[in-house]
């Protein structure tokens, strides 16, 4: 299963909020890329994890990272997500993919390894992996930050021969999502995460970005211990208002 499973981290450079975001210093000099790369082949070394950038010369810069890291990189079309992840999963001949966006530098192991746990034995079954909150909306559709995905090949393969509306080439999973012919395996997020309506752990403009610095190092700090986290956002009412806002300004 694991060569035919495989990371690809979206990446881009020319962010209209905060260009650069991804890799901007944000921890003990690393960007969020890195960290997020760093992470996942560690957790992960058995899959492959690919960066999937595009060819606009901005991203240029993402290309160079990738190299000096020794990371796995692919550039294709900037409007066509879709069609980047599915070049990709050719090229390494990949059936499933784990999909990672590098705005979120608190992506979760855990919750990832649940998802693969849930791919593993149910895999000729369903065609994309994910959690709901309590409402039964995709966490992907959400502003926590924590959550991957994990979609068959075949059924981004379906999406590309079925439309070319520029919303499902640019965001791969939502046309599955929405779409009742495919088999969806979605789990419930827990209590200590939907009970917490105001947790927002994605970068988006310069405010995020600040305090998600001050954050990822209480994350360091707790061994990346979700729970400990929240516990500690919990206690920072001038974070929660920010993340309120943003809520707000950027909903999805």
């Amino acid at each position: 299963m694991r060569k035919k499973c495989g990371f690809i981290i979206q990446a881009r450079l020319g962010s209209t909020r905060l260009p650069g975001k991804v890799l901007k210093p944000f921890h003990n000099d690393k960007s969020i890329l890195q960290l997020i790369m760093y992470r996942i082949k560690r957790e992960f070394p058995d899959y492959p994890a690919i960066i999937a950038t595009s060819n606009n010369p901005i991203d240029d810069e993402i290309v160079k990272f990738a190299v000096n890291n020794n990371f796995k990189y692919y550039r294709g079309s900037e409007e066509n997500v879709l069609s980047r992840f599915l070049d990709i999963a050719r090229i390494y001949q990949l059936e499933f993919v784990i999909r990672i966006c590098a705005d979120n530098p608190f992506i979760d192991m855990f919750y990832l390894q649940k998802l693969l746990n849930r791919l593993k034995i149910s895999y000729t079954d369903y065609d994309y992996y994910s959690f709901v909150d309590v409402d039964n909306v995709p966490v992907i559709k959400k502003h926590f930050g924590f959550f991957g995905e994990i979609v068959k090949v075949k059924a981004l393969k379906t999406t590309a021969q079925k439309t070319s509306k520029s919303i499902y080439l640019e965001h791969v999973t939502n046309y599955i999502y929405e779409n009742k012919n495919f088999k969806l395996n979605l789990a419930v997020i827990p209590n200590y995460i939907s009970d917490k309506e105001y947790l927002r752990l994605t970068v988006d403009d310069d405010v995020d970005f600040k305090n998600l610095k001050t954050l990822y190092r209480e994350y360091e700090n707790y061994n990346f211990d979700l729970k400990k986290l929240i516990c500690y956002i919990n206690s920072k009412d001038n974070i929660i208002r920010d993340m309120r806002n943003n809520i707000k300004k950027y909903s999805k």
